[in-house]
């Protein structure tokens, strides 16, 4: 930074202030003090649009909401759920591995990345991610509806119907 009389500054640049907000936990929601209620609106708007088979206009929103709050796992789990219907598996990762970090004890993302992996036939990847989701879902109570899932694609993938092991 240079200050009127031309010297540099030993202060931070926007760039560097930004940075550092950012790895202090600070989210752009904080900053524009956006309500919780505001975002949940704005969330239950992107939920409708998929529900009903717009994944376009859920995947706008899911990533505007991620933008907002990048520690809010749903928002990348959405994004993640919303690629993957759009058939764009490979950018689903990203967003679903996301999803993990923001959220450790949710075993959604993680088998959503096994869906993926196998539409992508990537048996060893899929693999792995179940292992990982199998993990989470042994520290935690709950989750019938994803103990089921998972169950159905271990089956799945103990099968040769991926292919074959790669």
């Amino acid at each position: 930074m240079v200050d009127k009389d031309g010297n540099k500054s030993k202060g931070l640049n926007s760039n560097e202030l930004w940075s550092l907000f950012l790895s202090k936990g600070g989210t752009v929601r904080q900053l524009r003090s956006i309500s919780d209620e505001h975002l949940e609106s704005i969330y239950q708007k992107g939920y409708g649009h998929f529900e009903t088979g717009h994944y376009k206009e859920a995947l706008t929103i899911f990533r505007y909401l991620a933008i907002m709050d990048h520690r809010e796992s749903r928002y990348f789990l959405a994004m993640g759920l919303s690629l993957s219907h759009l058939n764009q598996d490979s950018a689903a990762i990203a967003p679903l591995e996301h999803a993990t970090r923001c959220d450790s004890h949710d075993p959604r993302a993680t088998l959503a990345m096994v869906e993926c992996f196998i539409k992508l036939k990537n048996r060893r990847l899929a693999e792995l991610a179940l292992r990982d989701a199998a993990r989470t879902l042994k520290s935690v109570k709950g989750w019938t509806e994803e103990r089921a899932i998972a169950a159905q694609l271990q089956n799945f993938l103990t099968g040769e119907a991926v292919g074959g092991k790669q």
